[in-house]
C-alpha cells in the first residue's frame, strides 16, 4: 500500500494544497442564522465547497439542513459506521495577523490563513484519505465518511442536530488535536459571578470577539472621591487582560466588588494557569476569567471556564460553596464531565501503534488539557491529527497557532496526515473490534 499511498499523494499535492487555501477564501465565521442558513451565508459556503469537492472525488453527499454535511465512501457493506468528524467554521481573524486572513497563502512549506490549523487542513486532509479509497476502488468491510460541521466554534450545536437525525456512529476521529492520539478530554465548567459593584467604580470596558476565549483588552475606569477619573488598562500579549486588571485593582487597592469578594476572584485570577493543583478542588484545575463587564443597576459581572480532569459533581460543589461565602450571585451556565478512553483500548491502541511505526518514535495517547472538540458529542470518539504538536513553526511568539494570528499548517505535514488517515482506515477497517466501546 505504501507505493499506492506515494504515487497519490504525488498526483495530488497541489490539488490537495489548493484545496485548502481555496477552503480558507471562504472566510466562514459564525454569524446570525437565516431562514436557510442557521450559521450564516459564508457557513453555509464552505459546506457548498466541501460537498462540491467530495462529489467531484466520487463520495456520497448529504445536506443536514446546512447544520452539516455528510461524504460518505460508497459501500454496498452494512459494517460499522466510522466518522471523522471535522469543522468549516472558523474564528474571527486577529487583528495582529501580517498576512490577509482569507487569502489562503503559501508561503514556503506553509498554507497560511484563519482555519489553516483550525479545521480546514485536516478536513481536507480526511477528505481526500477516503477518496484515496474510491480512487483505487479499494473495497472496505465498514462504512467510512467525513462529517463536516459548521458550529465547531460556537457551541457544537451543528453535532446535536445531526446525531438527533442520524444516531451516533460505531466510531468518531476527531482530526483537530494533533498527532499521535488523544484519547480524552477534560470536563468543562462555565460560569458567572455578579454582584453590585463599589462606589468608585464607574465602567468596566472589554474588547472581545466572538468565539475567542478572552478579550483582546480589558479596562476598569475608576473615579475616587475628590479626584479625576482614573483608567487601568490591559492588552492581550502573553497574559489575560482581565486577570492583569482584577490583580492591580487588588494592588493599589481598589475594591472592584468589596474587599472580600475581591480576594475570593483573585484566589481563583491566581490560579489560572494550565492545571495547577488547587487544595479546595483535590485535583488539578485550570480557571480562565473570559469577560468583565458592567449590567444595569451598576452590577458588575464576571465570567469563567474552569477545566478539570476528574470529579463534575465535586467542582460544581466547591465553586458553589466558594461564592456562597463571598455573597456574590452565582449562576453555572454549562456543565460536562470530561471524556476520557484507556490506553488500552483497540482503537487507541491501533492509532498509538501506527504513528509510532510511521514516525520511528515511540508514542504514548495523551489527553487535551483544555478545550473541548466535537469528541465529547459522541459516545465512542478519540482525536488523531492532523498536526505536529512537537512542530518549531517559523514565525514570532504566539504566531502560527490555532486561533492566534496567522494560523499556518505545514504542507510537510498536511500530507503526512492524509497518509496516516489512509493508513488509520485500512487499519480500523481489518482490526480486531473485541473489546470496542460502542459496538
Amino acid at each position: 500500500m505504501d507505493v499506492l499511498i506515494d504515487r497519490y499523494l504525488e498526483s495530488y499535492r497541489h490539488e490537495i494544497v489548493d484545496a485548502v487555501c481555496r477552503l480558507i477564501q471562504v472566510p466562514s465565521v459564525c454569524a446570525q442564522s437565516t431562514l436557510d442558513y442557521p450559521y450564516g451565508m459564508d457557513c453555509a459556503r464552505a459546506l457548498d465547497f466541501c460537498m462540491d469537492l467530495a462529489d467531484r472525488k466520487g463520495l456520497l453527499v448529504y445536506n443536514y439542513d446546512y447544520h452539516c454535511a455528510r461524504a460518505d465512501l460508497p459501500t454496498e457493506r452494512a459494517g460499522r459506521q466510522i466518522l471523522f468528524a471535522a469543522h468549516a467554521d472558523v474564528v474571527p481573524p486577529d487583528i495582529r495577523g501580517r498576512f490577509p486572513p482569507f487569502s489562503g497563502t503559501v508561503q514556503g512549506d506553509y498554507i497560511i490563513g484563519r482555519g489553516a490549523v483550525d479545521n480546514k487542513a485536516p478536513l481536507i486532509a480526511a477528505l481526500y484519505a477516503l477518496a484515496f479509497f474510491r480512487q483505487y476502488n479499494i473495497s472496505l468491510k465498514n462504512r467510512f465518511s467525513l462529517l463536516i460541521g459548521s458550529d465547531g466554534e460556537s457551541g457544537m450545536r451543528d453535532m446535536d442536530y445531526y446525531l438527533t437525525r442520524a444516531g451516533q456512529p460505531n466510531l468518531a476521529i476527531i482530526p483537530l488535536s494533533g498527532f499521535p492520539v488523544v484519547k480524552g478530554e477534560p470536563g468543562l465548567l462555565r460560569f458567572s459571578v455578579s454582584g453590585p459593584l463599589s462606589p468608585d467604580i464607574t465602567a468596566l470596558r472589554c474588547q472581545k470577539q466572538p468565539q475567542c476565549l478572552y478579550p483582546e483588552s480589558c479596562s476598569i475606569v475608576f473615579h475616587p472621591k475628590g479626584e479625576a477619573p482614573q483608567e487601568l488598562r490591559f492588552e492581550r500579549a502573553e497574559r489575560n487582560p482581565i486577570a492583569c486588571a482584577l490583580r492591580a485593582c487588588y494592588q493599589r487597592r481598589i475594591p472592584l466588588f468589596g474587599p472580600e469578594q475581591d480576594m475570593e476572584l483573585l484566589v481563583l485570577v491566581n490560579n489560572a494557569c494550565p492545571f495547577r493543583m488547587m487544595e479546595e478542588f483535590q485535583e488539578e484545575v485550570d480557571i480562565i476569567p473570559t469577560q468583565l463587564q458592567m449590567e444595569e443597576g451598576r452590577r458588575g459581572k464576571m465570567s469563567f471556564q474552569l477545566y478539570f480532569s476528574k470529579d463534575l459533581e465535586r467542582v460544581r460543589k466547591q465553586i458553589q460553596k466558594i461564592f456562597q461565602r463571598s455573597n456574590l450571585h452565582l449562576e453555572i451556565e454549562h456543565a460536562s464531565p470530561p471524556c476520557l478512553l484507556r490506553d488500552s483500548d483497540p482503537v487507541i491502541r491501533t492509532l498509538t501503534d501506527l504513528c509510532s511505526r510511521e514516525s520511528g518514535i515511540r508514542y504514548s495517547p495523551c489527553v487535551m488539557r483544555r478545550g473541548t472538540t466535537y469528541a465529547r458529542k459522541f459516545s465512542y470518539a478519540c482525536g488523531f491529527g492532523a498536526g505536529c504538536p512537537a512542530e518549531k513553526k517559523p514565525f514570532p511568539p504566539g504566531y502560527g497557532g490555532s486561533h492566534g494570528p496567522d494560523e499556518a499548517h505545514s504542507i510537510r505535514t498536511l500530507l503526512h496526515a492524509v497518509r496516516l488517515y489512509i493508513k488509520a482506515v485500512w487499519e480500523l477497517d481489518t482490526c480486531d473490534w473485541d473489546g470496542m466501546r460502542g459496538v
